[in-house]
């Protein structure tokens, strides 16, 4: 995927959650970019991509879970491994 068309994804992706995301907190927005980018991703992958702490992912992770804008499974390759992607 070309930077441009990368970043018109991008753009398009977060018109899209703007007003559900309007009151979070930069790290939950944060966190939902790198998984939109990457996924399917796992929490730790997040943690290294996003610099934040491993408890901030995991809130960020929760609340978009609660809002249905994520989904996590366990990982083919790995069960003792859980996965996020967009809905």
């Amino acid at each position: 995927m070309s930077a441009q068309t990368r970043a018109e994804d991008s753009e398009a992706f977060a018109e899209q959650y703007t007003s559900d995301l309007y009151d979070e907190s930069p790290g939950v927005k944060l966190v939902l970019l790198v998984i939109h980018h990457e996924q399917p991703i796992r929490t730790g992958d997040i943690v290294r991509e996003t610099r934040l702490s491993s408890g901030s992912v995991q809130r960020s992770l929760r609340e978009l879970l609660d809002r249905n804008i994520i989904r996590k499974k366990r990982s083919i390759r790995d069960p003792r491994s859980t996965i996020y992607q967009t809905v």
